[in-house]
């Protein structure tokens, strides 16, 4: 066989199974791909993620309170809640139902770590973020967590800060 027709059936080989491929992989059919499907799911709307206490004395206690929705078309399941800290407490309050008291992963019990809820579509939730400075005293500008998952799969996690000057 002449060598320029031998070089020839390869480039259109390679060609053939590179346009083959790129018609099969927007079809979802390589690798594993599936095709995009819409799936009703829970998705949440926070009215903030921060939150100034201001001014405190070492032996004050602040609460900050944030509001969620969810505002998707299912269940919105939150859970994994845990604090920066061990001077910082969180809750949930579902309706009538108030969450177990938040802490550290390490400075809770499992039960409590492993708790979980579901938010109804159009439900909006109050969430507390506490904080103690006494129990770990530092002094001037401080920024405190409470982060825990949820299913949206927009943001799986959220982090909500509180700050405060501790005087």
């Amino acid at each position: 066989m002449n060598k320029s027709i031998l070089i020839a059936l390869i480039i259109i080989i390679v060609l053939g199974y590179i346009a083959f491929s790129r018609v099969n992989r927007s079809k979802g059919d390589i690798s594993g791909d599936t095709p995009t499907q819409t799936v009703s799911q829970g998705q949440f709307s926070i009215n903030r993620e921060a939150i100034d206490l201001g001014n405190m004395k070492v032996t004050d206690e602040k609460t900050a309170e944030f509001m969620l929705t969810n505002i998707g078309s299912s269940a919105l399941t939150v859970s994994r809640f845990e604090t920066s800290c061990d001077c910082t407490f969180g809750k949930i309050i579902i309706a009538s139902t108030t969450s177990p008291e938040f802490n550290m992963r390490m400075h809770v019990r499992p039960e409590v770590f492993a708790w979980k809820a579901d938010i109804e579509p159009g439900q909006q939730v109050k969430i507390l973020v506490t904080y103690k400075p006494s129990i770990m005293p530092v002094y001037g500008k401080v920024e405190r967590a409470l982060r825990f998952q949820t299913s949206d799969p927009v943001k799986p996690t959220v982090e909500l800060k509180v700050t405060a000057t501790v005087q």
